[in-house]
C-alpha cells in the first residue's frame, strides 16, 4: 500500500480509484432511484387529488435517466368506460384501447413516443373522425388533430403511409382515410 501512496499514477492506484468511483456512483444511483420514487408518488398523489373520481391514474413512470428527464403519467377515464358499459348489453366486454399519456418535465419532445404509439395515435384519430365525413377522414384534418398532440406533419404523413401499407387504413377517395 505504501507504493500506491507514492505513485498515484500507477495502474494499481488507478484501479483502486476506479473502485472508489464505482462505489460512490452506486450510492448516487440508489439515491437517484429513491428521489425518482418520491417524485412519482408525490405526482400521483397531487393528480389523484385534482382529477375527477371517474378518472384513474394507472401508471406514473419516472424517466430520470432520459434527456430531458421527465415523468410519464398514464390516465384512464373510468367514467367514459362505465358509460359505454352501461350502453351495451351485459354480454359485451368493454376495455379501454388507449389511455391518455402525459409527459411532465421541461422541454418534452413529441419524439418520446414510440413508432407504435405514433401509429396507434394516428389510427385512433382517423377512427375518431372518419364517420364525420362522407368520404372518410380528410388527411389535412388528421394532420391537424395529430399536431394537437405534438406530432409533426411530416411524421404524421409518414405514419399514415405505414398504416396504408399494413392495410390498417385505406383511401376511399383521394386525401381521405378510413380504418379497416
Amino acid at each position: 500500500m505504501a507504493d500506491l501512496e507514492q505513485d498515484p499514477d500507477s495502474p494499481e492506484a488507478k484501479i483502486e480509484k476506479a473502485s472508489e468511483h464505482l462505489e460512490v456512483s452506486q450510492e448516487h444511483e440508489e439515491r437517484a432511484e429513491e428521489l425518482a420514487k418520491e417524485a412519482k408518488d408525490e405526482i400521483a398523489d397531487q393528480i389523484n387529488r385534482a382529477i375527477d373520481d371517474d378518472e384513474k391514474i394507472i401508471a406514473v413512470d419516472s424517466q430520470h435517466d432520459h434527456t430531458p428527464p421527465h415523468v410519464v403519467v398514464t390516465v384512464l377515464d373510468k367514467g367514459v368506460q362505465d358509460a359505454i358499459e352501461d350502453a351495451v348489453s351485459d354480454d359485451a366486454e368493454v376495455g379501454s384501447l388507449y389511455a391518455q399519456k402525459f409527459a411532465i418535465g421541461a422541454n418534452i419532445p413529441a419524439q418520446d413516443l414510440t413508432a407504435r404509439e405514433r401509429i396507434q395515435n394516428i389510427r385512433g384519430i382517423i377512427s375518431d373522425i372518419e364517420d364525420n365525413f362522407e368520404e372518410g377522414a380528410p388527411i389535412d384534418k388528421v394532420v391537424t388533430h395529430a399536431a394537437m398532440i405534438g406530432l409533426e406533419p411530416d411524421k404524421t404523413k409518414h405514419e399514415i403511409e405505414k398504416l396504408k401499407q399494413r392495410g390498417e387504413v385505406y383511401e376511399p377517395r383521394t386525401d381521405h382515410l378510413r380504418t379497416t
